[in-house]
């Protein structure tokens, strides 16, 4: 009987890299445009006296999770209320309310209107990074410090 030669299943590091998909970081972009767009209306109506933000704030149900369930507040709690502070101009107030909020909202508009190649160096650089995890660990000590440890002992 002839010997027949063995298929070749190429594996995952044959294979030819794909080119990573735009599709998922576009609709990220036009997301966060159509909440900036959405957050202006919302600021235009205001002045206008059309509504209140408060009243909405206040008729919202309570939507976090970890308050819930521990009583305690989280590292985003109060954020609502500062960024809706911000479309009113209280820049102020927004920083009263959560210290964070002003750096997390310029972190938005530069996700949402930064040109793409920038954008994406920032993601993938070593700073980008270091400066995120920078972020996160001065958000979680000023919430321990601030929020946390005061209400358990």
């Amino acid at each position: 009987m002839p010997e027949l030669a063995p298929i070749h299943r190429p594996m995952l590091a044959d294979a030819a890299p794909r080119p990573a998909s735009a599709a998922p970081r576009f609709a990220l972009q036009q997301g966060l445009r159509a909440g900036l767009a959405a957050g202006a209306l919302a600021a235009l109506a205001r002045a206008a006296g059309l509504f209140e933000p408060a009243r909405v704030v206040a008729a919202l149900p309570e939507l976090c999770l970890f308050h819930r369930l521990t009583g305690l507040d989280c590292p985003g709690c109060g954020m609502t209320r500062a960024f809706l502070s911000l479309l009113r101009g209280d820049v102020p107030g927004a920083l009263h309310l959560h210290p964070f909020s002003l750096p997390l909202f310029a972190a938005i508009l530069f996700a949402a209107f930064a040109p793409p190649a920038l954008r994406g160096r920032m993601v993938r650089s070593r700073v980008g990074a270091a400066l995120q995890l920078l972020a996160l660990a001065a958000l979680l000590a000023w919430w321990a410090q601030v929020k946390l440890l005061p209400r358990l002992s």
